[in-house]
Formats: structure tokens, sequence, C-alpha cells
């Protein structure tokens, strides 16, 4: 689960054709998470770091004098907020599925923000 503990709804969809889906079941079920920073210390659908090097050669380098979680992940953190800004331009024309290459990202210190359109 990716944000915090509480109650999540699962529904799984079918595609019966084109753009059209189905939905086969929903389930909603309550979830403790065992680690509080779990959901920031793990890749998502939205971010694919095995192509990413330089983000990880970063992230060591970053990461590489703090030894509790919340350490690390304030130091990236700061890290992004300090140095990456927000390409309005490519976000304003940016197609849906489109999944930022953090190489880039890193290199340009720019990121968009992809808009699920329906």
């Amino acid at each position: 689960m990716s944000d915090d503990n509480g109650k999540y709804t699962v529904t799984v969809f079918e595609n019966v054709t084109g753009t059209k889906y189905a939905q086969l079941l929903s389930q909603s079920l309550t979830v403790t998470l065992s680690n509080e920073f779990a959901p920031f210390l793990r890749s998502n659908q939205y971010a694919n770091f095995s192509n990413a090097p330089a983000i990880i050669a970063k992230t060591q380098e970053l990461v590489a004098n703090k030894s509790t979680d919340i350490e690390k992940i304030t130091v990236v953190y700061k890290y992004i907020v300090d140095t990456i800004t927000h390409n309005k331009q490519k976000t304003q024309t940016v197609q849906n599925g489109c999944v930022p290459v953090l190489n880039t990202v890193l290199a340009q210190k720019k990121v968009f923000v992809l808009t699920i359109h329906h």
C-alpha cells in the first residue's frame, strides 16, 4: 500500500474493448504497515529505478553517512526540493502513459507531472 496505515479499496477491472473496462471485483481492507517509512523506501509504478544508475549513485552518495530511515528520507527529500524544478512546459504537453526517464530528470534538474486523463 502506497500511502499509510488505513482502509484501502482494491478494485480489479477487465479490459473489454478498446478503452472500455468492466469491474470484476472490489474489496475493502485495512492495512497496517510494518514500517511507517516503507512507502517512501520502495519504487512505485511511476519510477523505474532499474534503468537509472545515475539516480542510484546520487542517492547512495546522499545517504552515505546517514544511519536511520528518517535521516535518509530527509536528505533525499531535501535534495529533490532544493534541486529539482517543475518543467511546466513538459507537463502541459506530456501524453498519458509517459513516465519520466529518471537519469534525464537528474541531469536536467527538471521533472514533469503526469496528469491522467480519462
